[in-house]
């Protein structure tokens, strides 16, 4: 097995632990900004969707898909924030299940072309991502 697929599915099950233990309240502290927590769950759903349709597409076409991660970090803060703090919960770890299963399956060659043509281990080491913000909730809960 891989290191990132391990990180992977170590981030992936502290995200389940902790959103097994949350609380409603816990769910509505604000994490940093006017972020509260669900709405950061939300959008780590949003983000390794994202990703995973990024997968889906480089797995098809062979050709990097450009993002604008700011820009749709403010789009969709309003939603994130409005989103019902519980519905959070499925949505980030059936994302987070459905990206580490797809970044699995796909071969070492597969890989490395999309580092070569993205230059970003974020693609497939969605840890780093994870683990940032699972840090940032746990200080606040």
């Amino acid at each position: 097995m891989s290191d990132y697929v391990q990180r992977n599915a170590e981030s992936r099950a502290r995200l389940a632990s902790l959103c097994q233990r949350i609380s409603d309240e816990q769910l509505a502290r604000i994490a940093f900004g006017d972020w509260t927590v669900s709405a950061v769950l939300a959008h780590m759903a949003f983000w390794d969707r994202v990703t995973l349709e990024r997968w889906n597409a480089f797995v098809k076409e062979r050709q990097p898909v450009i993002q604008l991660p700011e820009l749709l970090n403010t789009v969709g803060a309003a939603d994130w924030r409005a989103m019902p703090p519980r519905e959070t919960i499925h949505l980030v770890l059936d994302a987070a299940d459905a990206l580490d299963k797809t970044i699995e399956g796909l071969p070492d060659d597969l890989i490395e072309a999309s580092r070569a043509a993205m230059g970003n281990p974020r693609m497939f080491e969605r840890f780093h991502h994870r683990e940032d913000h699972l840090s940032s909730i746990e200080k606040v809960i």
